[in-house]
């Protein structure tokens, strides 16, 4: 079951930030539908900003409790991108992740 989320657009555009904290185990995140696999060690925070010019931009979730993984998918059908940050800092390279 996916759950959509929107967020305001003054909250960093629309964007879905996921916390580790320090004394948590990773999280694995799975960004859809190219499947790239991102991993949010403690101490860290991983943001996914969706920029779509001619809609509102949308957020799918799916949170799988049995692995501890969550798959996030963008839910519009026009054409869009997707900003990552890590610690607020952009990622040039999204595939260190990987």
């Amino acid at each position: 079951m996916w759950t959509i989320f929107k967020t305001p657009a003054k909250a960093m555009g629309n964007s879905i930030e996921f916390v580790c904290w320090e004394m948590d185990e990773p999280i694995e995140i799975q960004l859809e539908p190219d499947a790239l696999l991102f991993k949010v060690m403690p101490g860290n925070a991983i943001r996914f900003v969706g920029i779509c010019a001619h809609q509102e931009f949308k957020w799918a979730l799916r949170v799988e409790h049995k692995n501890n993984g969550i798959q996030l998918m963008p839910a519009i059908t026009a054409e869009h991108e997707i900003e990552i940050y890590e610690n607020d800092v952009l990622l040039e390279n999204r595939y260190k992740y990987m």
